[in-house]
Protein backbone atom coordinates (compact mmCIF):
# COMPACT_ATOMS: atom_id res chain seq x y z
CA UNK A 1 0.00 0.00 0.00
CA UNK A 2 2.50 2.29 0.87
CA UNK A 3 4.27 1.66 -2.73
CA UNK A 4 0.85 2.68 -4.12
CA UNK A 5 0.56 5.47 -2.42
CA UNK A 6 4.22 6.75 -3.56
CA UNK A 7 3.12 5.79 -7.37
CA UNK A 8 0.04 8.02 -7.26
CA UNK A 9 2.14 10.82 -5.39
CA UNK A 10 4.69 10.31 -8.77
CA UNK A 11 2.03 10.47 -10.75
CA UNK A 12 0.05 13.13 -9.66
CA UNK A 13 3.54 14.91 -9.54
CA UNK A 14 4.36 13.83 -13.25
CA UNK A 15 0.69 15.32 -14.17
CA UNK A 16 1.76 18.99 -11.97
CA UNK A 17 4.74 19.14 -14.21
CA UNK A 18 3.03 18.52 -17.65
CA UNK A 19 0.46 21.07 -16.48
CA UNK A 20 3.57 23.60 -15.47
CA UNK A 21 4.39 23.51 -18.76
CA UNK A 22 1.51 23.25 -20.92
CA UNK A 23 -0.44 25.70 -19.18
CA UNK A 24 0.40 28.70 -20.50
CA UNK A 25 0.64 28.12 -24.04
CA UNK A 26 -2.64 26.40 -23.65
CA UNK A 27 -3.49 30.02 -22.40
CA UNK A 28 -2.02 31.24 -25.46
CA UNK A 29 -3.46 29.57 -27.58
CA UNK A 30 -7.22 30.30 -26.05
CA UNK A 31 -6.42 33.75 -26.34
CA UNK A 32 -5.14 33.69 -30.23
CA UNK A 33 -8.54 31.42 -30.93
CA UNK A 34 -10.79 34.15 -28.51
CA UNK A 35 -8.99 36.79 -30.79
CA UNK A 36 -9.16 35.33 -34.38
CA UNK A 37 -12.86 34.28 -33.19
CA UNK A 38 -13.79 38.06 -32.16
CA UNK A 39 -11.82 39.88 -34.80
CA UNK A 40 -12.58 37.83 -37.67
CA UNK A 41 -10.77 38.84 -40.92
CA UNK A 42 -9.17 41.97 -39.65
CA UNK A 43 -5.57 42.34 -40.73
CA UNK A 44 -3.52 42.53 -37.67
CA UNK A 45 -0.75 44.04 -39.56
CA UNK A 46 -2.81 46.59 -41.05
CA UNK A 47 -4.13 47.01 -37.85
CA UNK A 48 -0.89 47.33 -35.77
CA UNK A 49 0.92 50.25 -39.02
CA UNK A 50 -2.19 52.30 -37.94
CA UNK A 51 -1.45 51.79 -34.33
CA UNK A 52 2.18 52.64 -35.58
CA UNK A 53 0.45 56.19 -37.05
CA UNK A 54 -2.50 56.88 -34.38
CA UNK A 55 1.10 56.73 -31.81
CA UNK A 56 3.04 59.31 -34.37
CA UNK A 57 -0.08 61.74 -33.84
CA UNK A 58 -0.55 61.80 -30.21
CA UNK A 59 3.05 62.74 -30.12
CA UNK A 60 3.08 65.22 -32.31
CA UNK A 61 -0.38 66.77 -31.18
CA UNK A 62 1.38 68.87 -28.03
CA UNK A 63 3.99 70.26 -30.77
CA UNK A 64 1.07 71.42 -33.11
CA UNK A 65 -1.04 72.78 -30.46
CA UNK A 66 1.81 74.71 -29.07
CA UNK A 67 2.56 76.29 -32.88
CA UNK A 68 -1.47 76.58 -33.27
CA UNK A 69 -1.87 78.34 -30.46
CA UNK A 70 1.41 80.77 -30.90
CA UNK A 71 -0.08 81.62 -34.38
CA UNK A 72 -3.37 82.78 -33.11
CA UNK A 73 -1.89 84.71 -30.38
CA UNK A 74 0.54 86.52 -33.05
CA UNK A 75 -2.77 87.09 -35.33
CA UNK A 76 -4.98 88.57 -32.32
CA UNK A 77 -1.51 90.72 -31.26
CA UNK A 78 -1.74 91.82 -35.57
CA UNK A 79 -5.92 92.48 -34.97
CA UNK A 80 -5.53 94.39 -32.06
CA UNK A 81 -2.75 96.91 -33.74
CA UNK A 82 -4.54 97.13 -36.48
CA UNK A 83 -7.99 98.39 -34.82
CA UNK A 84 -5.39 100.90 -32.76
CA UNK A 85 -3.99 101.79 -35.61
CA UNK A 86 -7.61 102.69 -37.06
CA UNK A 87 -9.06 104.49 -33.63
CA UNK A 88 -6.20 106.51 -33.48
CA UNK A 89 -6.64 107.81 -37.35
CA UNK A 90 -10.57 108.49 -36.24
CA UNK A 91 -9.56 110.12 -33.26
CA UNK A 92 -7.00 112.27 -35.19
CA UNK A 93 -9.66 112.97 -38.05
CA UNK A 94 -12.35 113.47 -35.13
CA UNK A 95 -9.86 116.23 -33.27
CA UNK A 96 -8.63 117.90 -36.66
CA UNK A 97 -12.56 118.53 -37.61
CA UNK A 98 -13.54 119.53 -34.29
CA UNK A 99 -10.79 122.24 -34.53
CA UNK A 100 -11.45 123.06 -38.12
CA UNK A 101 -15.21 123.66 -37.17
CA UNK A 102 -13.97 125.91 -34.16
CA UNK A 103 -11.61 127.84 -35.63
CA UNK A 104 -14.34 128.80 -38.90
CA UNK A 105 -17.05 129.43 -35.69
CA UNK A 106 -14.68 131.96 -34.13
CA UNK A 107 -14.14 133.49 -37.28
CA UNK A 108 -17.46 133.65 -37.95
CA UNK A 109 -18.70 135.23 -34.55
CA UNK A 110 -15.39 137.48 -34.89
CA UNK A 111 -16.65 138.97 -37.99
CA UNK A 112 -19.93 139.01 -36.85
CA UNK A 113 -19.47 141.17 -34.09
CA UNK A 114 -17.08 143.56 -36.05
CA UNK A 115 -19.58 143.82 -39.27
CA UNK A 116 -22.76 144.61 -36.43
CA UNK A 117 -20.23 147.23 -34.64
CA UNK A 118 -19.51 149.03 -38.37
CA UNK A 119 -23.31 148.68 -39.29
CA UNK A 120 -23.62 150.33 -35.93
CA UNK A 121 -21.37 153.38 -36.58
CA UNK A 122 -22.06 153.67 -39.98
CA UNK A 123 -25.58 152.76 -41.10
CA UNK A 124 -26.55 149.91 -43.01
CA UNK A 125 -24.88 151.42 -46.17
CA UNK A 126 -21.56 151.37 -45.15
CA UNK A 127 -19.54 150.81 -48.34
CA UNK A 128 -16.29 148.62 -46.14
CA UNK A 129 -19.02 146.55 -44.32
CA UNK A 130 -18.82 143.90 -46.65
CA UNK A 131 -14.96 143.75 -46.94
CA UNK A 132 -15.03 143.69 -43.12
CA UNK A 133 -16.75 140.30 -42.86
CA UNK A 134 -14.92 138.39 -45.02
CA UNK A 135 -11.41 139.71 -43.20
CA UNK A 136 -10.02 139.48 -39.89
CA UNK A 137 -10.47 141.24 -37.18
CA UNK A 138 -7.99 143.50 -36.04
CA UNK A 139 -6.47 143.05 -32.36
CA UNK A 140 -7.57 145.09 -30.20
CA UNK A 141 -6.16 145.73 -26.97
CA UNK A 142 -9.77 146.80 -24.91
CA UNK A 143 -10.12 144.23 -21.85
CA UNK A 144 -13.80 143.64 -22.76
CA UNK A 145 -12.19 141.30 -26.14
CA UNK A 146 -12.73 137.89 -25.93
CA UNK A 147 -9.38 135.77 -25.07
CA UNK A 148 -9.16 134.69 -28.80
CA UNK A 149 -8.97 138.49 -30.08
CA UNK A 150 -5.55 138.02 -30.28
CA UNK A 151 -5.41 135.69 -32.75
CA UNK A 152 -5.62 135.49 -36.67
CA UNK A 153 -8.25 132.70 -37.25
CA UNK A 154 -8.26 130.98 -40.97
CA UNK A 155 -10.31 132.78 -43.46
CA UNK A 156 -13.63 130.39 -43.64
CA UNK A 157 -13.94 127.96 -47.03
CA UNK A 158 -16.00 128.88 -49.44
CA UNK A 159 -19.39 126.73 -49.74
Amino acid sequence: MLQNIEETVNRVSTRMEILNNQLPRQITWQAGLFIEQRLGDVDLDALAARSVRVMTLVEEVPQLIETQRAEIFRQVDLQRADTLRQVEEIRDETLAEIDRQRIATIASLDTAHHGAAVTGLYGSGCPIGPLLRTRPVPASTSSDQPPHADREPPRPEPP
